[in-house]
């Protein structure tokens, strides 16, 4: 059977040959000599382990911006999941609510502790849970809820966490994608219970590897708790803080600390993530300006942005972590997809909805059992954004996807 945009995509090659071939990184990270100075310091001091001074100023700059109690450095996004999973005392039969249109480490973490993850739907237009979905779907056995806040874009965290105080449910924020968005003003990973954040070299700010647990009301006993999960089940942290002359083994733990050398990298990058992140919102500011108009039943640009007010409301203030269009139909989603590639602009699919995943199925799900979330994998197409695009860059991915669109109708 031959592809009804077969012929389509041939034309177009043939009349596209002469034009100048560039080629566009999908995601790029952007540092300074800021960066390499502390890394250079935690080289020459010799502190290179975890909780060293870069460690701690780390954590006290994202204790001022977040204004939380406490803020412990991770090895990973995934480490602050799981830590704050087993912070929430959950066992084997308790249930979690969270999106099936997410990342597996946070239903890892669920499985972790020995819980049962519940998928939930997501809103078509966020792609995120709200408080009606989380009411619709909780039950007796119920004691947490995860909310993803996807692409930096959150529904109402305010209502959701409004809704678990009430019903004695643990709020968990997976803000990984989300470093630098708010909602009402108040930073997403700041809501809930405990906020989960990435630095993983795919997000706005990097450290290679890494991530924070958030702690933004907790009490002593919930803090020194987390501090004994981190380091290995034991009160070193105490012994480092000279409150005791020695430390032991306490009770369960891992290794969730970061290297200094790694926070070092993260330090400088904290200390200017707001021009990246400005220069970021610029580059989507364009994609929507010039697709906007374009859009109509064919063509959805969703990004959890109204193309009206671009990237910013009275109630959400988004990092510019994604922008991302779906198409009508898979077939045309396909087919977006090789014009793109003959123009040599990356783009990304996203996450496979986790009930659909081997995975999924060896947890009792189908693919049928959410069809928008299944649907929309193979629809939605993740364009670039980084702060080193250039003008000319962006211009370019327009006028490919403009042409793409046009071609595929």
């Amino acid at each position: 059977m031959v592809h009804k945009y077969s012929r389509i995509i041939d034309d177009w090659k043939l009349i596209d040959e002469n034009r100048q071939v560039i080629y566009l990184e999908f995601h790029q990270i952007d540092v300074g000599t800021t960066e390499e100075k502390y890394m250079m310091e935690a080289l020459k001091n010799g502190q290179i382990s975890g909780r060293g001074e870069h460690t701690k100023a780390v954590e006290k700059n994202l204790e001022s911006f977040f204004s939380a109690d406490r803020v412990l450095m991770t090895t990973s996004g995934t480490h602050a999941l799981e830590m704050a999973l087993h912070l929430s005392g959950l066992s084997e039969g308790d249930e979690v609510l969270l999106p099936s249109y997410t990342f597996p480490s946070t239903a890892n973490a669920v499985i972790a502790v020995g819980a049962t993850p519940i998928f939930v739907p997501v809103v078509p237009d966020l792609l995120s849970v709200s408080s009606e979905i989380i009411k619709q779907n909780i039950t007796s056995r119920t004691r947490a809820v995860i909310a993803v806040h996807y692409g930096g874009v959150c529904c109402d965290i305010d209502e959701i966490a409004t809704y678990c105080k009430q019903n004695d449910l643990v709020l968990i924020e997976d803000a990984a994608q989300a470093f630098g968005s708010k909602y009402n003003g108040t930073p997403l990973g700041a809501f809930g219970d405990f906020g989960c954040l990435s630095f993983h070299g795919t997000k706005n700010d990097v450290s290679g590897e890494g991530g924070a647990l958030i702690l933004p009301n907790s009490s002593r006993e919930r803090m020194r708790h987390a501090e004994r999960l981190l380091e290995k089940g034991t009160d070193r942290m105490a012994f480092l803080r000279g409150e005791q002359s020695t430390y032991e083994w306490t009770g369960f733990g891992s290794s969730y600390v970061p290297s200094d050398l790694l926070m070092g990298l993260l330090r400088g990058q904290l200390e200017t993530f707001e021009f990246r992140m400005e220069k970021r919102r610029s580059v989507i500011k364009k994609y929507i300006k010039a697709l906007s108009p374009h859009t109509s039943s064919k063509t959805l640009i969703f990004n959890g942005f109204d193309s009206e007010y671009e990237i910013e409301s009275d109630t959400t203030y988004s990092n510019a972590h994604l922008f991302y269009i779906v198409l009508d139909n898979v077939e045309r989603g396909r087919a977006f997809k090789k014009f793109m590639d003959l123009a040599n602009i990356p783009t990304r699919q996203h996450f496979l909805p986790l009930h659909a995943s081997k995975m999924g199925e060896k947890l009792g799900y189908k693919v049928s059992d959410f069809p928008f979330e299944s649907d929309i994998f193979e629809r939605l197409y993740r364009l670039p954004v980084h702060s080193k695009l250039t003008e000319s860059d962006v211009e370019q991915v327009i006028q490919s996807v403009l042409s793409a669109l046009e071609a595929t109708l």
